[in-house]
């Protein structure tokens, strides 16, 4: 999360996040660190008001991209750790058991109590996952996949914070972001809006074109398990 004087950023994973981070911490005066990959719940009390700048991924993509990030280095994440199986696991049954994981089944079931052998008991200074034991124990829903379950938890959906939340999309991610500060009345020196223009993107995974990794039982599954952010933000395969 980033403090700035009008605004906050909440940073979804996979959603362009490290991008926007660079360009407000180094290039925009008076924004802060309030705490990497912090939800909605833990803004501080004297910034609860102030409008919130997020992004969305096309759910169907940001699942190839979540996987194909953690995959290269599969011990680190203890999510992907868990649910590939060490990365024994291909991208089919990771993701499978990843829109899975709140039902209430026994697999499910298995998968949240090793989660809860391995996560973190809080998020402070933990600087990958963003994710907790207490977080979650609270995930028992089997009618929505993980990355919506992690948006209405990260931008906290649900709340009376909820409308204050305004959403990018990560596909115009740079045209997003200036069309949202530009709303807020938050001009762009001169060296964010270079940074803006010509920066290269951060934190990205090599795969090949995302339709590429799913066959149509999976394609419909995301299409089920994600229908909150599919149908909110118009996104097809």
């Amino acid at each position: 999360m980033v403090r700035g004087q009008k605004f906050l950023f909440i940073h979804l994973h996979k959603t362009g996040g490290q991008f926007v981070r660079e360009l407000m911490l180094e290039h925009m005066p008076g924004t802060e660190d309030v705490g990497y990959h912090y939800p909605r719940r833990l803004t501080p009390e004297a910034d609860r008001e102030l409008p919130v700048i997020g992004f969305v991924r096309n759910p169907w993509a940001w699942y190839v991209s979540w996987y194909s990030f953690n995959a290269r280095a599969p011990m680190k994440n203890p999510l992907f750790r868990v649910l590939s199986q060490r990365g024994k696991n291909g991208f089919d049954k990771t993701v499978r058991h990843l829109l899975a994981l709140g039902a209430d089944t026994h697999r499910a079931r298995l998968l949240r109590e090793r989660l809860d052998i391995v996560l973190p008991d809080t998020l402070e200074g933990n600087r990958g996952i963003g994710l907790t034991r207490p977080c979650m124990a609270k995930f028992e829903d089997p009618s929505i996949g993980y990355y919506s379950w992690q948006f209405q938890r990260m931008f906290g959906v649900g709340t009376e914070l909820e409308d204050l939340a305004r959403i990018g999309r990560t596909e115009n991610l740079r045209g997003d972001l200036l069309r949202l500060l530009t709303a807020l009345h938050i001009p762009l020196g001169e060296s964010a809006q270079s940074f803006l223009e010509s920066a290269g993107n951060r934190n990205t995974s090599e795969h090949r074109p995302y339709q590429e990794y799913y066959d149509a039982g999976l394609r419909d599954e995301v299409r089920r398990q994600d229908a909150y952010l599919i149908d909110r933000y118009g996104y097809e395969f």
